[in-house]
């Protein structure tokens, strides 16, 4: 078996050192921003290179979207399946993009900027003339007694699980937490037949009446607004939310009774596979 480097980490050599490479533009994230900010600038004629830590492009929200099963794919809902388009028109764009690439530095250089990488366990140096970063949010997890035993993760841990490998929990979940991963993943294990035994939302009913000052202006949204009440809708239905909400502070205590309580019944949290 004969073996190669792959063509896109490798630089231009001169004189036994690796030459430093240069763009116009360098975009830092592949996920739904970073897909369609490399699409657009490629289609302005730009050449740019889009970097990524993960091995695939989609970020988060659409990991894994090309090589996800179908039926996996309905489950995860129609938003999910845009993702598909962003990344085939990232590919067909003329861009150069390098996955597992991970962007540790960044500095300013007399004519732009210069990007640290380390790629696939080498380090790199690039210069761009402009930069953009696309990196994504982070989950900030709020730790409360009990937060690591075991059967307890982030929403965005189950999330993970779910896209990449298909696994969901076994005996039913609660799901605490505050914003709209809370009710997407909610809703989405309602479809893969998880039982949902409680939403524990942790933000006070209050905060929707301080939020109302600045509706005119989410209005623009109101696609984001009908999804999440959709959301809210088909989750009533199924679980009679209702009667299964904590709020704020209260709702850790809950949580951690429920989390006690099924360690006595079950010492070992399963999981079910998809197998899709």
């Amino acid at each position: 078996m004969s073996v190669s480097r792959a063509p896109e980490l490798i630089g231009p050599r001169r004189r036994g050192r690796w030459m430093t490479e240069r763009y116009p533009l360098a975009i830092v994230g592949a996920g739904p921003a970073g897909l369609a900010a490399s699409a657009l600038a490629a289609g302005w004629g730009l050449d740019l290179a889009l970097f990524d830590e993960q091995p695939a492009p989609g970020g988060q929200i659409y990991r894994g979207i090309e090589s996800v099963p179908e039926g996996r794919a309905r489950v995860l809902g129609g938003e999910y399946d845009r993702g598909l388009a962003l990344v085939e028109s990232m590919r067909a764009s003329g861009g150069r993009y390098f996955p597992e690439s991970r962007v540790w530095s960044l500095e300013p250089a007399p004519d732009g900027l210069t990007l640290g990488l380390e790629q696939r366990g080498r380090a790199r140096v690039v210069q761009a003339e402009r930069v953009v970063l696309a990196n994504g949010a982070m989950e900030r997890p709020l730790p409360f007694p009990g937060w690591t035993l075991p059967g307890v993760m982030n929403a965005g841990a189950g999330q993970i699980l779910l896209k990449g490998e298909g696994l969901v929990p076994e005996d039913g979940v609660v799901i605490a937490g505050c914003g709209p991963l809370l009710w997407l993943l909610a809703w989405q294990y309602l479809r893969c037949g998880v039982q949902v035994q409680a939403i524990l939302d942790m933000a006070p009913p209050s905060n929707r009446l301080r939020a109302l000052p600045r509706l005119p202006r989410a209005l623009l949204a109101h696609h984001y607004i009908a999804k999440g009440l959709g959301y809210e809708r088909d989750l009533k239905r199924a679980i009679e939310l209702d009667d299964r909400l904590a709020y704020a502070h209260s709702a850790l205590g809950v949580l951690y009774d429920l989390q006690r309580r099924g360690e006595e019944a079950d010492r070992h949290h399963r999981r079910r596979d998809l197998r899709w």
